[in-house]
């Protein structure tokens, strides 16, 4: 009987691990115009290192996250590209275009830049209307005031603020001050948006709302954009290339699914999720290389993978990873013994989450959390069977 479905959740690393195949890379003259490029990207504070040899491409038209914990470096990246940090090595560039060059000390001011940003506060101005806040970098420009009308009521109607617009800003709701720090940012036309934490500040129903928004002001203006966030759903659901950041150095870049299923490093494997963690050790006695377990409780000795094993010495240590929703768990019949890649389990503890039941089971003497649908639950103390997937089971040097 399946009585769960698919759902979510150190070490140096070994070859990096293959698990499904990558899609085909596009032939460089199908992607898009690279816009911003940031070449060998330097700022310390002190002996620390805050962003320590940072190199990314932002492409025209990309939503690209900069996702890491605090202390990363990852706003400090935002701030050097905006022009509100000064560089300590390195180049900025956007269309070709230096905007910054340590190595000149060349630093183009961030009004000259083209580059929008909506701070994590929103900086809204409360003793302004949406109008005024909307407008005052239309002023700053120099744009007359028929032209900013037009421009102010334009980008209002496409954030969906149109009839706010002679509104004080002290009188709006938090999702209401975010679309007018996005129109505010918008409003010029700016070639590249740059968001600090733009939806921490929303209860999660906005969040939702948001990013949706986000999406729709991407394509339909055709901006660029980057952010930055610790909250690696909202980069998963935002951006359409995301870099992974860890101690001011840059973990992985690639798409959420090539992040997700093929981590580069120990650091972004279990910074994108819970995981359900094997150990044992390479063994070639039978010709092609498996993974012999360590722990004989659960059940049989025998993990499978599609990943090629050819980095990994005979007999070396090594961990098997697989993420909670890749899991298949049964109740076996009585005094069955675990089949292949199949291990033993014991639950003990489940919480019910509405469209999913979290369990907490003991899997070879270590608590994992496992995801499950809500039908027919096992209940706590119940011996379960779980099947790992060798397209999807990763193997790590420990």
């Amino acid at each position: 009987m399946s009585i769960a479905r698919k759902a979510a959740g150190g070490s140096a690393a070994a070859p990096a691990p293959a698990a499904a195949p990558a899609p085909a890379p596009a032939a460089a003259s199908e992607l898009p115009e690279v816009l911003l490029e940031v070449r060998n990207l330097v700022r310390h504070y002190g002996s620390v290192r805050a962003v320590d040899n940072v190199d990314l491409t932002v492409r025209q038209g990309e939503v690209f996250a900069l996702l890491g914990p605090s202390g990363s470096g990852k706003t400090t990246c935002l701030r050097m590209v905006a022009g509100l940090e000064p560089l300590d090595g390195g180049q900025i560039l956007m269309g070709g275009r230096v905007l910054a060059d340590a190595s000149i000390g060349r630093s183009l001011p961030a009004e000259r830049r083209n580059i929008a940003m909506v701070f994590q506060s929103y900086a809204i101005w409360p003793h302004m209307t949406v109008a005024g806040n909307v407008a005052f970098p239309l002023r700053m420009r120099g744009v007359r005031r028929a032209r900013r009308r037009e421009l102010v009521a334009e980008i209002l109607e496409i954030t969906g603020m149109r009839e706010l617009i002679d509104r004080r800003a002290n009188q709006l709701s938090g999702g209401q001050q975010q679309r007018v720090a996005l129109a505010r940012a918008l409003v010029y036309r700016p070639q590249l948006l740059l968001l600090d934490e733009p939806l921490s500040n929303l209860d999660a129903k906005l969040r939702l709302q948001m990013r949706r928004e986000l999406r729709r002001l991407n394509r339909e203006l055709e901006v660029s954009m980057l952010f930055v966030t610790h909250d690696h759903d909202e980069a998963f659901a935002l951006a359409d290339r995301i870099a992974v950041l860890c101690d001011g150095q840059v973990q992985q870049v690639g798409t959420p699914a090539e992040l997700y299923e093929r981590p580069a490093t120990p650091f972004v494997r279990d910074f994108l999720g819970r995981r359900v963690i094997l150990s044992g050790r390479v063994d070639r006695s039978g010709g092609a290389a498996r993974i012999r377990l360590e722990d004989p409780s659960l059940g049989q000795p025998w993990i499978d993978t599609a990943q090629d094993l050819s980095g990994f010495a005979d007999g070396a240590t090594v961990s098997v990873h697989t993420r909670p929703e890749d899991v298949e768990m049964t109740a076996p019949a009585e005094g069955a013994t675990p089949g292949p890649n199949q291990v033993r389990a014991t639950i003990i503890s489940t919480a019910y989450l509405g469209n999913r039941i979290e369990y907490v089971a003991d899997v070879g003497g270590r608590d994992t959390v496992l995801i499950g649908g809500r039908h027919h639950p096992p209940a706590a103390g119940a011996e379960v069977f779980l099947r790992l997937d060798p397209h999807v089971v990763t193997v790590w040097s420990r």
